[in-house]
């Protein structure tokens, strides 16, 4: 009999979880938050792209714009649209492990959750829409290899905005292992630039301070190849090869000038696009099977930038 009554017990919180989203919303019905960290060009585009989604739909999207690296910032926007109970949250996880509990939470409370850009896999979120960030990385990889000579020696500076957020670590675990098959190169340091271009550049300073041998520098987030090439520039280093993420406008111009030899271009509209499109069929109640939607990149460099800008 207590096996029998325990049964039911299970049976029934699993029938109301799932109540939680089987509820069929209206586009027009539709409450969503979105908790924007960052206004740099990237951001710009994403954002354009969900808000264009938004208008195509018709639903209701309010943006919280938190400071930039203000992780318990953007944990209390979520705490609020939770206490606000909306439909659905849109975020940028910078910090995963700092995100589980109040995403769980959110869960808890029926609300669909999907995160952007850098993810929070740990957690209960139903979505993550974004860069294949390890694969990313591989294809940076492989093409640094097609710029260097195999019996040279080189010396790998990796900088990251946060070292810690999960997408810098796949996009680091992916280059590292696609370059992996060449002994000659060899990753001499990691540094953490906080998103920020002035201490980007001071870094790559001291970096050649400390290691005078660097020859190449691989930026995992937007500033880093930015106050990379700014600094080799101001040096006159052009021996060093400069790889990162993202086409701002400035890092296009110093990649047109040589200082950056390649650049991962993402497609930020896309992404917001699709995390709106995934947020309103999920609340539709024929979300994607699939819990992580990546998107493309393209590999831009120094040889094919004036004809992609």
């Amino acid at each position: 009999m207590k096996k029998i009554l325990a049964l039911i017990v299970a049976l029934t919180l699993v029938l109301s979880m799932g109540m939680a989203f089987a509820e069929t919303l209206a586009p027009e019905d539709m409450d969503i938050a979105y908790i924007c960290t960052s206004t740099n060009d990237y951001w710009t585009t994403l954002n354009q792209g969900l808000n264009d989604a938004a208008e195509a739909a018709g639903i209701n999207v309010q943006t919280s714009l938190v400071e930039e690296n203000d992780i318990a910032g953007a944990v209390a926007a979520c705490d609020a649209a939770i206490g606000q109970g909306v439909d659905g949250i849109i975020i940028c996880c910078g910090d995963p492990a700092a995100f589980i509990e109040v995403l769980n939470s959110a869960v808890e409370e029926g609300i669909m959750v999907v995160t952007v850009d850098q993810d929070a896999p740990d957690s209960n979120r139903q979505y993550f829409v974004g860069t294949s960030n390890y694969g990313a990385g591989q294809q940076m990889g492989e093409y640094f290899l097609s710029c260097v000579d195999e019996d040279e020696e080189i010396y790998v500076a990796i900088f990251a905005g946060t070292i810690t957020a999960n997408n810098a670590v796949e996009r680091m675990e992916g280059f590292e292992d696609a370059v992996s098959v060449n002994e000659n190169i060899h990753i001499v340091t990691y540094e953490q630039v906080n998103n920020d271009v002035q201490i980007t550049l001071d870094k790559t300073y001291a970096v050649f301070n400390a290691y005078p041998e660097v020859n190449a520098i691989y930026g995992v987030f937007a500033y880093d190849p930015l106050g990379a090439a700014m600094a080799c520039k101001e040096l006159g280093r052009d021996d060093v090869i400069v790889l990162g993420f993202d086409d701002l406008a400035d890092s296009i111009e110093l990649m047109k000038e040589g200082w950056i030899e390649a650049l991962a271009v993402q497609q930020p509209y896309e992404i917001g696009k699709t995390a709106v499109e995934t947020m309103v069929a999920a609340l539709q109640g024929n979300g994607p099977e699939e819990g992580v939607i990546g998107t493309s990149i393209k590999i831009v460099t120094k040889d094919t930038v004036n004809e992609e800008y």
